[in-house]
């Protein structure tokens, strides 16, 4: 969770309190069903806030297109869906131990 943490706060990404909560849950739950032992700590943590923060830019440029201006705050802020995304993508062929 702090690796993952510490990734998105180097990297200027801000996050909802439901993408906080969201962030410790996939952490939680990596961890509890054994697939962290797979995914190593520190890769499934970076990996994590990078798909994230490509998941939130999708979702930007679902928002705005090529038609608009997103604010700083849209272009900087995890959602609690840009986090579980991330987790389905990281965890999905990862069979749990």
């Amino acid at each position: 969770m702090l690796i993952a943490e510490s990734f998105l706060d180097a990297q200027g990404d801000a996050r909802t309190g439901e993408a906080a909560a969201a962030l410790r849950a996939s952490c939680d739950l990596a961890v509890t069903s054994g697939s962290i032992d797979r995914l190593g700590n520190g890769r499934f943590a970076r990996e994590l806030a990078r798909k994230a923060a490509a998941a939130r830019d999708l979702r930007v440029f679902d928002l705005y297109g090529s038609s608009g201006v997103p604010s700083q705050d849209e272009l900087t802020t995890l959602h609690a869906g840009d986090v579980m995304d991330a987790h389905q993508e990281l965890t999905a062929r990862v069979p749990s131990a």
